[in-house]
Order: structure tokens, then C-alpha cells, then sequence
């Protein structure tokens, strides 16, 4: 549903089917308007289950307090799950602020924010999200507003532009 799940290379690792554990997890933290944007395990013997979460849909970010009830909810499932045969690390946080915008909920989840798109004609295009639709994106360069069609962007990054931060 317009949402990234990445396979684990360690999926003997795991008694329950990822899938299952995804559904299972995005059931609770729907409540809080999030899913699960990224599940993935790193390592064997002593694995790492990193759990990324995300805003169901729209512009703005996972608040502090969402990422903390999200991380004992979804340590509290997996406890009671139970889906590794040994002990392991939990890590849950965000998918961060630079992304491929691969779908149309990470495109609506960029609106006001610097994006990079590389056109099929290998032009580059930087800019501010402005406006997103089944057919086109809108991104306002330097003040003026230019339409790209979807079909003609071969990657598109959301970015970070940090040169107007306060110290």
C-alpha cells in the first residue's frame, strides 16, 4: 500500500514471516499514524531488527514523542511474538530526512521540502516540492515554479538544506 518493506538477507533468523510481523506491527502503530516504513535484520548470532517508521501519508515529520510510543509498542509486540530464535537488538527510528522518492505517499510526504530529480534527459533538477498529482510534480526553483511530468524523472531524492540553519 504504497509502503517499503525491505527483505532481510537474514530472514533464517526470524520464526514468523516478515510479512506477518509487518502486518502485526503497521496494526498497532496505525493508531499513532504511522507504519512501518523499512523492517530489515543485520547480522546472525546476535542480530539487529531495525524498525523505521514513518507517517501514514502528507508532509511533516515523526514527532518525538510518536518515535517513543512507537518504539515500546513495537518492542511489546515483538516480545510477545517472539519472532527470533536468539536474543537480539531493537532499533526503531525514522527513515531519516534524505529518501528516494519512490511512491506516491513519499512524494506527498515531500511537499515543502528541497528535492533533486535526475530527468531521463540526464538534466538535473533541484528545487522546493510544491505540488505533486497522478501525472506531475511542481518544484519551485529560485521563485519560479516549473512542472515536471513523473514519467520523465528517472530518481527523485528528498534533501536537506542546511544553509539556512541557525548555528
Amino acid at each position: 500500500m504504497g509502503k517499503m518493506v525491505i527483505v532481510a538477507k537474514e530472514k533464517n533468523v526470524l520464526i514468523i514471516p516478515q510479512s506477518e510481523i509487518v502486518r502485526e506491527l503497521d496494526a498497532l502503530l496505525g493508531d499513532l499514524g504511522l507504519l512501518v516504513e523499512k523492517f530489515s535484520i543485520l547480522g546472525r548470532s546476535n542480530p539487529t531488527l531495525v524498525v523505521d517508521v514513518d507517517l501514514l501519508d502528507g508532509p511533516g515529520s515523526v514527532t518525538g514523542s510518536q518515535l517513543e510510543s512507537a518504539t515500546r509498542l513495537v518492542s511489546q509486540k515483538l516480545d510477545e511474538l517472539d519472532p527470533v530464535k536468539c536474543p537480539y537488538t531493537l532499533e526503531v527510528g525514522t527513515a531519516g530526512a534524505c529518501r528516494e522518492l519512490t511512491t506516491p505517499r513519499l512524494w506527498r510526504r515531500t511537499l515543502g521540502l528541497p528535492v533533486s530529480l535526475k530527468l531521463t534527459s540526464r538534466k538535473r533538477v533541484n528545487g522546493v516540492l510544491k505540488a505533486v498529482d497522478e501525472e506531475n510534480v511542481t518544484v519551485t526553483i529560485e521563485g519560479k515554479d516549473l512542472q515536471v511530468a513523473l514519467k520523465s524523472i528517472e530518481t527523485a531524492r528528498s534533501r536537506v538544506d542546511i544553509s539556512n540553519m541557525e548555528e
